[in-house]
């Protein structure tokens, strides 16, 4: 299985200091979202997806991501993960004012195509402003202050191959963002190792089924090994942020901290854990959430399968 990928990080240097109500990097997907459909958009505001252009349009490939009828995977949907990820770089401290802030910007698959539309709505978004009182600012890459005319960043291939491995011993989890995934119907701390591995793999197989290449629609995941959880340190922690476009306020919580799981793994456990390490994982990874850290405390054994 493969997937390609740019990862492009980014500074913000904003005119003057502001203390940011909420995370910075919710600011940065509403900006770059609108900034993208007022470009992009060829429509007369037409709802995405009832627009004839919805498959070749960069505003609706990031931001809407509509699946197409006769997807199989995506029966009980319409939309799909997104194909790009914001991922922190400077931790948010909710009374700390900032002058200037990094992030990371990955695209995936077509999306890297993009990358000239996202790097002008960037620039459009800078002269606009950011926050609630519009303080313009510009944003930096590799030294170089970013416009549309930057060279594009080349595209990174990687491969998850599953090998025949296994792993015993322990592995330590760091949740850096909100991770955000539903165990037994509802959002929860209090989740198995086995739904916790669940997450990741849904998240890896979507994003290849839809951005990559080498995923099996028919592919499931169980663990067929003894795994458990142990030193659970973790708690839920809120974040709220008002969607200009619906009109309401969306609760953005998960689940943040630290664990181990103890026991077996199979190398996919270790691909998916990349895997996550690399794309974050659960919902909302578009807003900065489902970044992730892991540790290994491993004998490792190989072995033939029979």
């Amino acid at each position: 299985m493969k997937i390609c990928f740019s990862r492009i990080p980014l500074t913000i240097h904003l005119e003057k200091e502001i203390e940011f109500e909420t995370n910075p990097l919710f600011l940065v997907r509403s900006i770059l979202g609108y900034s993208l459909r007022s470009m992009c958009c060829v429509a007369n505001g037409k709802k995405c997806p009832d627009c004839i252009y919805n498959q070749n349009c960069c505003y609706s490939w990031l931001f809407e991501s509509i699946v197409q009828n006769g997807d199989d995977f995506h029966k009980n949907g319409d939309r799909t993960s997104h194909p790009y990820i914001i991922r922190q770089i400077d931790e948010y401290n909710k009374f700390q004012k900032y002058k200037t802030f990094s992030f990371e910007l990955i695209l995936l698959g077509k999306a890297i195509e993009y990358y000239s539309y996202i790097a002008k709505a960037l620039v459009n978004a800078g002269k606009n402003g950011i926050g609630k009182n519009r303080i313009p600012f510009t944003l930096f890459f590799d030294g170089k202050m970013l416009n549309e005319n930057l060279e594009q960043q080349k595209s990174l291939e990687t491969k998850y191959i599953i090998e025949e491995k296994i792993y015993n011993g322990k592995i330590l989890i760091q949740l850096e963002t909100p991770l955000r995934f539903k165990a037994d119907g509802k959002y929860s701390t209090d989740f198995t190792a086995e739904q916790f591995f669940s997450c990741l793999f849904r998240r890896m197989k979507t994003l290849i089924l839809k951005y990559g290449e080498g995923a099996d629609i028919n592919d499931r995941y169980e663990i067929k090994n003894n795994l458990k959880i142990t030193n659970r340190s973790l708690k839920w922690q809120e974040f709220v942020h008002y969607s200009a476009r619906q009109k309401n306020k969306m609760e953005l919580g998960g689940t943040v901290g630290s664990f181990t799981i103890e026991g077996t793994f199979t190398d996919r456990e270790m691909k998916l854990l990349d895997f996550a390490q690399d794309f974050s994982a659960g919902k909302n990874t578009n807003f900065g959430l489902g970044k992730l850290k892991y540790w290994t405390e491993i004998e490792r054994t190989s072995v033939s399968r029979l």
